[in-house]
């Protein structure tokens, strides 16, 4: 008789309890805490802070023949850069696709990023596709071309800084001046201590107009020492087998992606095949069933869900030249990241005759972006 009491108020403890706990796991979390990547909050987190916003931007401006122009300067704090779009107006080639990005943290001498616009971007061929307008993009990148002389290079991917940043534009060409417009948008006051993220690096790779030879491993990336952690933020890869005629024109994508971390001997990732890494198998087949973006013809062509997809466009004139005289493809390792202690380096072999034997020499180009945490 005296027990009941007793059992009433455990199971009014338990209820108690189990009501709080739902409760707690229903109540949302502080600002940032309820959308994080699997990492934690770091600043690939779709909701980090905001902080206070601050933009630079620049219209029509007159950059001289190998001259600088400055695109964003600030040395008030930490912070991270969310958008930053260049637009270039220019006859010349070298002006549009070879002037050089060049991003600088904490006031250091030199840039820690200097690279080629078309690499830094991953647009390497948009605007020299005679005859047609291009397009393409990505979470991360853009890239747009008019068939004319505007080209323009949108970039997302964040680029947190630690006291300082400060992005410089140099005219690739020696002999004229280009026409610039630009915005940065910098978001300061939000500390740079984020996991695995702290600064933005990138890599390019380009195996010169002889291409590669069959089966010949090649290195995008050897941050091996880098001796930090660090998180691989994504790689875009494109392979040209027309200017040496190599023979099947796919057989290079048989060659398999390799991730090394920490200065293993051994990978810890190997893909199946090249467009396997990229998450589209059998040579993405389907991309060319699609029509260009802006003009309707089969001179290019996409496949995109933001992460990971293609871009293709050929060198025939219509959907029955061969679909992979060109071929572009990217992937960012947002929802599954890959991370580090120490290094990381990044290899592909250029096909695998055991698979698919062929001739020629495929010409490729890679840009690898990743970050470190100094």
């Amino acid at each position: 008789m005296h027990e009941i009491p007793r059992l009433n108020w455990v199971a009014g403890l338990l209820a108690a309890l189990l009501g709080f706990a739902i409760a707690a796991l229903l109540r949302p979390g502080p600002a940032g805490a309820q959308y994080p990547t699997p990492l934690g909050i770091d600043v690939l987190s779709p909701n980090k802070p905001a902080g206070t916003i601050q933009g630079f931007k620049g219209e029509y401006v007159t950059v001289a023949a190998s001259a600088t122009q400055n695109l964003v300067n600030y040395t008030s704090g930490d912070g991270y850069v969310s958008d930053l779009m260049i637009a270039i107006g220019s006859t010349d080639a070298n002006a549009r696709d070879a002037s050089l990005l060049n991003i600088t943290y904490n006031n250091e001498g030199a840039p820690t990023i200097s690279m080629r616009l078309d690499r830094f971007f991953g647009g390497v061929y948009v605007d020299t596709n005679a005859g047609t307008q291009m397009l393409w993009n990505n979470a991360f990148f853009s890239v747009n071309w008019d068939n004319a002389q505007n080209v323009g290079y949108v970039a997302r991917l964040p680029i947190p800084f630690h006291n300082a940043v400060k992005i410089d534009l140099v005219n690739g060409s020696s002999a004229n001046s280009f026409t610039l417009w630009y915005t940065g948008v910098v978001h300061t006051g939000v500390p740079d201590t984020w996991p695995y993220t702290r600064r933005l690096q990138a890599a390019s790779f380009y195996t010169g107009s002889g291409g590669c030879a069959a089966n010949a491993v090649q290195t995008l990336l050897d941050a091996s020492t880098v001796g930090a952690p660090g998180r691989l933020a994504g790689v875009w890869w494109l392979n040209d087998s027309v200017p040496n005629n190599t023979t099947p024109r796919p057989a290079p994508m048989e060659g398999n992606f390799k991730i090394y971390l920490d200065g293993s001997a051994a990978a810890a990732y190997e893909s199946s095949g090249t467009e396997d890494y990229f998450m589209l198998p059998d040579y993405g087949a389907g991309a060319i069933e699609y029509g260009h973006q802006v003009t309707g013809n089969y001179s290019g062509s996409g496949v995109n869900n933001l992460y990971n997809g293609t871009f293709f466009w050929q060198h025939g004139a219509t959907a029955s030249a061969d679909a992979h005289n060109t071929a572009s493809f990217y992937r960012f390792h947002v929802n599954d990241p890959i991370v580090f202690n120490t290094g990381l380096k990044v290899t592909w072999a250029c096909g695998d005759t055991t698979e698919s034997s062929f001739t020629g020499n495929p010409v490729v180009w890679a840009t690898v972006w990743y970050y470190t945490q100094n």
